[in-house]
């Protein structure tokens, strides 16, 4: 959803949208795909959603909520757009959105207010971090670390967790292009000003950790360095990308992390769940919103009930989400306990023929 908002203006017409449909059931093959979104900006809430194929946009919508009641800006139905007095920037727009491109997107490139307001939360409010493939995040962590101030917020960050880090370092990789750019006149890097700036911008070759090092008395002696890409553990390079967690907290953003849980220790998990439910480590209201297997987490202590939702796989193969709170527990009730139970649904249904599996392997038998 967020790459059609930030990119859907430049796609050229006739340009597939790469939207796959769900492709276990025959009959959705040909259904548009479905999109929408809540958020605030401000004080002001907004519903923003479409719906779309391969080809074309279908349906595209965006309300308004001020106070209580919710206002709409505008609906579009494949090339029939309802624009109201709210969105006048969209007025004349209309003709100039093309069958794949979104309204919202189109009216933005031509300055309006409300739509660009809107394409710049998904661009710099909604941050997206994959568990698993967290080791692509690592320019980004070069980059926070390159800020002092940042650099100080990780590495306490990291204290905090124990992870026996006591400093970090940013190691550059040489670059030839400096000595290049030295030996050009003037008028040759005005000339070329844009590509010296792309070759001869810093790069990273990596992080390096500071450690205690002791002796036979288990007193620190000195430090020593370790590469983190080499000596470091993959829990410890996972959490080496907190600086997308700190931004988030510190600029109150929204942060959606899939396998939140992968390669960290369910305290360090814990950590990171407590900092966003802390006032005091939370100030600007920042969103943590995760998925995980985790099931340390189903503690009433740490989610409201309707903060927690599960997922439950059908007979087709469609997943569906749904709240605890649609099974009404008791304030007192043990989430983790029931949930293992199967008394919210979302495990898998393993039966007995997963035991009898286990037993024949433990005896040899085929």
């Amino acid at each position: 959803m967020r790459y059609l908002v930030e990119t859907s203006a430049q796609t050229q017409i006739n340009v597939e949208l790469e939207i796959e449909p769900f492709l276990l059931c025959n009959s959705n093959k040909k259904k548009p795909s479905y999109f929408e979104v809540i958020f605030n900006i401000g004080s002001i809430k907004y519903r923003y959603g479409f719906e779309a194929n391969n080809e074309n946009i279908i349906t595209e919508w965006l309300f308004q909520t001020k106070r209580v009641k919710e206002y709409p800006l505008f609906v579009r139905e494949r090339d029939k757009f309802q624009i109201t007095d709210r969105f006048k920037e969209g007025f004349d727009i209309e003709d100039k959105t093309r069958n794949n491109a979104l309204f919202v997107s189109v009216v933005s490139q031509f300055n309006g207010k409300i739509s660009k307001t809107i394409v710049e939360w998904f661009n710099d409010s909604l941050k997206m971090f994959h568990g698993v493939q967290d080791k692509e995040y690592f320019s980004t962590t070069a980059e926070m670390l390159s800020n002092k101030k940042m650099k100080k917020l990780i590495i306490s960050f990291m204290k905090y967790a124990d992870l026996g880090i006591n400093d970090l370092e940013l190691i550059e990789t040489k670059n030839k292009y400096l000595e290049f750019e030295k030996m050009l006149d003037n008028n040759s890097k005005n000339k070329y000003k844009e590509a010296l700036a792309k070759l001869t911008e810093k790069k990273y070759a990596d992080i390096v950790t500071y450690h205690d090092v002791f002796d036979d008395n288990d007193k620190v002696s000195r430090q020593t360095k370790l590469s983190l890409t080499k000596h470091g553990s993959e829990g410890t390079k996972k959490f080496s990308s907190d600086d997308i967690i700190l931004e988030s907290l510190i600029y109150g953003k929204i942060l959606v992390i899939d396998e939140i849980d992968t390669r960290l220790h369910p305290l360090i998990t814990r950590l990171i769940v407590d900092m966003f439910n802390s006032a005091e480590g939370n100030p600007y209201n920042a969103q943590l919103i995760f998925t995980t297997h985790d099931t340390n987490l189903l503690d009433k202590d740490v989610f409201r009930r309707d903060q927690i939702y599960f997922t439950e796989k059908d007979k087709t193969g469609g997943t569906h989400l749904y709240s605890l709170l649609e099974y009404k527990p008791r304030n007192d009730e043990a989430y983790e306990k029931n949930y293992i139970k199967g008394k919210y649904g979302g495990i898998p249904f393993l039966g007995d023929r997963i035991l009898q599996i286990i037993f024949q392997n433990k005896n040899g038998k085929s």
